[in-house]
């Protein structure tokens, strides 16, 4: 949704790592986890769009912090299965990367009525409709002033669905051969208008799946009057990174406006890489090895506080505090002042980037324009004090700001500058929401099957907690705790924080042998792709252990792909290792019974009631 100029994200607009890049519905994957039983994923559509597509840089799979962020055309080096994973940095694909921008988590239609329906006069919108789609539906595109899509110049790319590695390397260095003669023409769903389609796409479970299976892993619909591309699948994924000159980002302009003008997620091109190379450099390996032991102290200062409650604990929101500690605090160098005052303000700004874009008094979009302007007056007082401390010859107190300055001077940017604050309000975000998101499934997930949690903790036996001084930053990867990196790994499929991407293309594109036109909005469905294969029982099973045996039919993009890949991929993946050794070898956690782990899927997949637990301590 969110489509057109998108004047009125009817998708609840946005991470991400939110606004639509990311599924154009999350598919609310509700998982009804019932205790001590597999998964129920319950691929769902009553949201829309998905969580924040981390924006961009180097690839960081392990150690890819140590490589430049820019690597020639047709290097290639990935885990198996991860079109995502560079270990030693970023593929190129083909000349002109495309862009992902972050994505939009999905929207829950019943919010989506009642907190914005109302006032667009959507409330009942379908009443009355029969199954033809006929004036109607202009009319209500006309009521959300829905018009022409507004191109948004961005670069494509990517990396990450599931097949083997090596058959993926022609299509990544070569564009995808354009005959029409020997390509399918595009088959799409009778939607004209998209009224009914829109409808649908709110309030049926179903509605890719089913889709999927009907019309093949590309197809085409009408969605609000925009014509929509779905596609799944690692060979529709990888002929669209082929073709980066061919496409280009999207993004709507609620945002865009939200984001900043100056924000990485906005940029493109050799403006776009040249504030990569700098912004990059905050998750450098070296950078990493930085933070770690930051990252264990609050660790053990939440097992404390979990340990220290007698009454039950609501997981989630201790999880998003860390989270974004670990940025804030962490990774910018924050006092616990401006670290505690900016995550109010931040929260505001989040529920407005996930809220239709009216801008009524009081109205959350509103209300989130006022906190952007507070966060950016706040990240400017504190860069300025950076900037003044460096310039005295006094080292900054803590973070790694000061690991921005080179890349600044190559720029000719000064630290306290608006630009550098823009990149920094991005990186919050995307490095907040969906690693907040990815650690509350990852609990939820193991406590709800207790013999997988039982297997790895005979691996998290055999690691040192607290690790080993200087070694923080390689504990617990997968060379060391491979059953961890396996487990992870399974979680990330069955519940992304991002449930996709999108593209628009400038011209004709051939994706898995189809024919897509010029100006057409591609979506990428990760969800979709990731429990796709020939067999769906099994991918619909939280089974770690395929992660192990290498299997290659699996598709991994949990980070997204391409020259957008999650900028903070290397920083989610070391908190999250060290969060899961650190808490499940201090602490066993009991479900409460009677509460509500739907995973709500706004801003990324969340369950409802805040995963109540309670804690007690492994040495009692």
């Amino acid at each position: 949704m969110g489509f057109a100029s998108l004047k009125v994200v009817a998708v609840g607009v946005v991470h991400g790592m939110a606004a639509l890049p990311a599924e154009v519905r999350h598919q609310q994957q509700a998982v009804k986890h019932k205790p001590h039983q597999r998964l129920d994923t319950t691929v769902g559509m009553k949201g829309v769009m998905a969580a924040f597509m981390g924006d961009d840089p180097a690839a960081h799979g392990h150690g890819a912090g140590d490589q430049p962020v820019e690597q020639p055309e047709g290097g290639r080096a990935r885990r198996q299965g991860d079109l995502s994973a560079e270990p030693v940095g970023q593929e190129r694909e083909g000349k002109g990367a495309a862009q992902s921008g972050p994505g939009l988590a999905g929207v829950e239609f019943n919010q989506f009525g009642r907190q914005s329906g109302q006032q667009l006069g959507l409330a009942r919108m379908g009443a009355g409709m029969d199954s033809r789609e006929n004036g109607d539906g202009q009319q209500i595109c006309n009521t959300l002033g829905i018009g022409g899509l507004a191109p948004i110049p961005t670069q494509p790319k990517l990396r990450g669905a599931g097949c083997d590695p090596t058959s993926l390397a022609p299509l990544l260095t070569s564009s995808v051969p354009l005959d029409p003669a020997t390509l399918r023409p595009l088959p799409s769903t009778p939607a004209l208008s998209g009224v009914l389609e829109t409808l649908a796409f709110f309030r049926d479970p179903d509605f890719a799946r089913s889709r999927f299976e009907r019309y093949g892993d590309v197809y085409e619909t009408s969605l609000l009057g925009q014509r929509t591309v779905f596609i799944r699948g690692g060979q529709a994924i990888s002929d669209l990174f082929a073709q980066g000159d061919a496409v280009q980002g999207w993004w709507p302009d609620s945002v865009r406006e939200l984001l900043g003008p100056l924000s990485l997620a906005n940029r493109n091109g050799v403006d776009h890489k040249a504030r990569r190379r700098v912004v990059g450099q905050l998750f450098a390996s070296a950078a990493l090895k930085r933070y770690s032991p930051s990252i264990v102290e609050l660790v053990n200062a939440l097992s404390q506080e979990l340990i220290a409650s007698e009454a039950p604990v609501a997981l989630v929101p201790k999880l998003r505090r860390f989270a974004f500690s670990v940025m804030a605090s962490t990774v910018l160098g924050l006092d616990p002042v401006d670290r505690d005052a900016l995550f109010v303000d931040f929260e505001t700004w989040c529920q407005g980037l996930f809220s239709l874009p009216v801008a009524l008094p009081g109205s959350p979009f509103a209300r989130a324009r006022q906190a952007r302007q507070r966060l950016m007056r706040r990240l400017g007082s504190v860069l300025n004090a950076a900037q003044a401390a460096m310039a005295s010859g006094a080292p900054l107190a803590a973070g790694g700001l000061d690991l921005l300055v080179g890349g600044l001077d190559e720029a000719g940017l000064p630290l306290a500058d608006d630009d550098v604050a823009e990149q920094l309000l991005l990186l919050l975000f995307a490095g907040y929401e969906t690693t907040a998101s990815a650690l509350s499934c990852l609990l939820l997930t193991l406590l709800q099957h207790p013999a997988e949690l039982a297997w790895l903790q005979e691996e998290l036996g055999r690691l040192p907690w607290p690790p080993e001084e200087g070694e923080a930053a390689s504990a617990t990867d997968a060379l060391r705790a491979p059953r961890l990196d396996a487990v992870v790994k399974e979680v990330m499929r069955l519940t992304p924080p991002v449930g996709g991407f999108f593209r628009r293309t400038r011209e004709p594109i051939a994706l898995a042998g189809v024919l897509v036109p010029a100006d057409r909005v591609v979506q990428v469905s990760i969800a979709a792709s990731q429990r796709h294969g020939a067999d769906t029982e099994d991918l619909a099973d939280f089974r770690p252990q395929r992660h192990l045996a290498g299997d290659t039919a699996v598709t991994l993009l949990p980070y997204g792909g391409g020259e957008r890949v999650c900028l903070g991929k290397a920083l989610a993946e070391l908190e999250i290792r060290l969060l899961a050794v650190g808490l499940l070898k201090q602490l066993t956690f009991e479900l409460e019974r009677d509460q509500d782990l739907t995973l709500r899927v706004i801003p990324s997949p969340t369950p409802a009631d805040g995963l109540l637990v309670r804690a007690y301590s492994r040495a009692n």
